[in-house]
């Protein structure tokens, strides 16, 4: 009983973990079309690819979009780009929000926890760890306690 407990609890995390993935996946393709919008709006060349690559750094947990954003706002600003300085911010603080926003609502949904829950304890681990940090640990958390929910309503049925 307690190893199929246990290989059970295994299990279930494990496809919690995939859940994550594709949450992270599908948030970064969100922010993928927010900085599209947002650079070609700033007339930026090449901005399809800029908007890419972000996403994909996007997809790196506790680095994020900010890793690129917030440099290049810095360097914007020293270049006397006021209006690309702006953009480059609001585009940060957007694509920012909606994934500490999204994930946790998208892997409540997946994993089968109240996304309210979901989003509950990855603001909790935001406080208690760094926002960045306690984005990832939230998300972990999340999947765990989904699970353990998950496996005491089984053992009750039982």
């Amino acid at each position: 009983m307690k190893n199929n407990i246990i290989k059970e609890f295994i299990e279930k995390t494990g496809i919690g973990f995939k859940q994550l993935i594709k949450a992270m996946i599908f948030s970064s393709l969100i922010n993928f079309l927010v900085l599209l919008f947002g650079l070609k709006i700033a007339n930026i060349p090449h901005y399809i690819l800029i908007s890419l690559v972000i996403s994909i750094i996007d997809l790196l947990p506790v680095i994020g979009a900010g890793i690129v954003l917030i440099p290049w706002s810095v360097v914007a600003f020293f270049n006397g780009d006021t209006k690309l300085v702006l953009i480059l911010l609001l585009l940060f603080i957007i694509t920012f929000i909606l994934k500490q926003i999204l994930e946790p609502i998208i892997l409540g949904k997946s994993v089968g926890l109240k996304p309210m829950y979901s989003l509950i304890i990855t603001i909790i681990c935001m406080v208690v760890f760094t926002p960045a940090i306690g984005a990832l640990v939230g998300a972990i958390v999340s999947v765990i306690v989904s699970v353990l929910m998950d496996l005491k309503k089984e053992l009750y049925e039982e």
